[in-house]
């Protein structure tokens, strides 16, 4: 007797289609997936390397190298080194700087960005404490008292008021027994803690945009207690009310920056120069600047620690990096600069 198998293999043979096609879309998805993934971990390799790379362009513009002709005009001019920085940096000092990468070119397409800031242009926490007697240096003087300057530190923040952020970091500082090794210390404070999403400076996007960072406000990285009124950071002229980074305003700063650093003189004071050497950088008369830090400026030209926000980006992938450069007295054999990475922030 004959048996019915009508359809059967027709039945079979799409049952098979079906998986060949469910196996082959699997194939094809987890590959793509697996592609995707290869592809956004290069490129997020590539972009921590160009950050990286930014951290050498920072080296070399804060190196000068001056040719014989400048030596020999340095001979009676005592200043012209620092000029010469000065003419580089200010109109670039706290700024981001960016660059296009091409593949042709560089080995990559992509792009890089740097911003220098001065860690002489900060706030020493270390200088602020006595950690020894616990207590500020020169609490109750008339002069040099830096319970009120960090007080009015504090008291310009909008934040500060509500959330008693200075009595927080005097309860802190108490409690510490020797100077502290990191600015970011600061963010076991509870009352700190909203500085979580501002903990390093980056460049306002827009005027809105303006925030005050905690490590460009303060800092550990020097033993000294005064401020270069040259390179103050761009938080701190936010809070003292002078002259802040715009947005795209380089350009416009490196036309002013020849005659800014042609100010420079390695013997001047705050009360008769301020309105010729610094009023046309900060927009701002001697007679208005908050007098708590006063004390605070110092009129010799120190700077031998920088800071540096680079960024990488290639494709769609963004890698940043926050660093302290540190200027070495003796430069090793080999070493073109004499800048050298002292700390490293991923961010």
């Amino acid at each position: 007797m004959k048996t019915q198998r009508s359809g059967y293999i027709l039945v079979l043979a799409l049952l098979l289609l079906t998986l060949g096609i469910v196996i082959t879309t699997n194939i094809f998805n987890t590959g793509s997936v697996y592609s995707m993934q290869t592809r956004t971990l290069v490129d997020r390799e590539k972009a921590r390397q160009v950050a990286v790379g930014g951290l050498e362009l920072a080296k070399r513009e804060l190196t000068i190298t001056l040719t014989d002709e400048q030596k020999e005009k340095q001979k009676n001019d005592s200043a012209l080194e620092t000029k010469l920085l000065l003419a580089h940096l200010l109109p670039v000092l706290n700024r981001m700087q960016r660059f296009v990468l091409k593949e042709a070119v560089d080995g990559l397409d992509g792009e890089v960005g740097i911003c220098i800031s001065s860690e002489f242009g900060k706030i020493n926490l270390n200088v602020l404490y006595d950690f020894k007697n616990k207590k500020f240096i020169g609490e109750g003087n008339p002069q040099g008292d830096m319970r009120k300057v960090a007080q009015a530190v504090f008291n310009k923040l909008p934040r500060a008021e509500q959330d008693g952020m200075f009595a927080a970091f005097e309860r802190f500082l108490k409690k510490q027994e020797q100077p502290l090794s990191d600015t970011t210390e600061l963010l076991s404070i509870k009352e700190f803690q909203q500085f979580g999403n501002d903990l390093f400076y980056q460049p306002p996007l827009s005027k809105e945009s303006r925030t005050v960072a905690l490590t460009d406000i303060f800092t550990v990285e020097r033993t000294t207690a005064e401020l270069n009124p040259w390179l103050l950071s761009n938080s701190l002229c936010i809070l003292l009310g002078l002259q802040a980074a715009e947005v795209n305003d380089i350009s416009n700063r490196k036309s002013e920056g020849k005659k800014w650093a042609q100010n420079f003189v390695n013997k001047w004071t705050l009360e008769n120069d301020w309105n010729t050497r610094l009023q046309p950088i900060y927009k701002k008369d001697f007679a208005s600047l908050p007098k708590e830090f006063v004390s605070l400026l110092n009129t010799q030209f120190e700077s031998g620690t920088f800071s540096v926000l680079s960024y990488g980006k290639v494709g769609n992938i963004t890698q940043r990096v926050y660093a302290i450069l540190e200027k070495q007295t003796a430069v090793q054999k080999g070493r073109d600069l004499p800048f050298v990475v002292k700390k490293m922030y991923w961010f």
